[in-house]
């Protein structure tokens, strides 16, 4: 009986740890083929919305429909400088004052870059330039990392063979110069002999 009671518990545990899981929606990521952590997901098409109303300016950041939190959000208005980050709605707002013209944004996060300029109209915000700069996934830039070291690798090479018949050429030219030094000691030997047969 006992048994039953401890199995009955962890049960009652497990359960409990499912529903906690289910009423947060953190529920993790399964794990890859491997078996490995699941890689964190990187952004491929971040769309950034800004309205404004009433002085204060809503953005809000998505990757295709998700939304993005914790995103960094610099603002930076004429008379506002603030840097926030956005909530699970991938939403922050600030006030930028009743008298702003300008409106720029810069956005930061694990994945991307952005940057956002706004001109402030009587109709809300009018998009000026817009810029993103996305990272590149692990495996590519471990692969870029790979040809790099291999072409370093082959410039390396290159160069010792390079060195190596520069000193091979070197060494040839001073073995030529120390037999031309020893026929000329020669030669004068040989007139030093003949001057005294005479």
């Amino acid at each position: 009986m006992p048994a039953t009671k401890a199995v009955a518990a962890a049960l009652v545990v497990l359960i409990a740890a499912g529903g906690a899981v289910a009423s947060t929606g953190a529920a993790p990521l399964p794990a890859d083929a491997n078996g490995d952590a699941p890689a964190e997901r990187v952004p491929a098409d971040v769309d950034v919305h800004a309205a404004l109303d009433n002085g204060t300016v809503t953005v809000t950041v998505a990757d295709g429909e998700a939304p993005l939190s914790n995103v960094t959000v610099e603002v930076e208005g004429d008379e506002v400088e603030r840097t926030v980050t956005t909530d699970a709605n991938g939403t922050v707002a600030v006030d930028l004052g009743a008298d702003a013209e300008n409106l720029e944004l810069e956005l930061t996060d694990d994945g991307f870059e952005g940057e956002l300029e706004y001109l402030v109209t009587d109709d809300g915000l009018r998009l000026v330039e817009e810029e993103y700069e996305y990272e590149v996934a692990d495996e590519d830039d471990e692969a870029d990392e790979d040809a790099d070291d291999a072409d370093e690798d082959a410039d390396d090479e290159e160069a010792e063979e390079y060195d190596d018949v520069e000193d091979d050429a070197d060494d040839d030219e001073d073995e030529a110069e120390d037999e031309e030094e020893e026929e000329e000691e020669s030669e004068d030997d040989d007139g030093d002999a003949d001057e005294d047969d005479e």
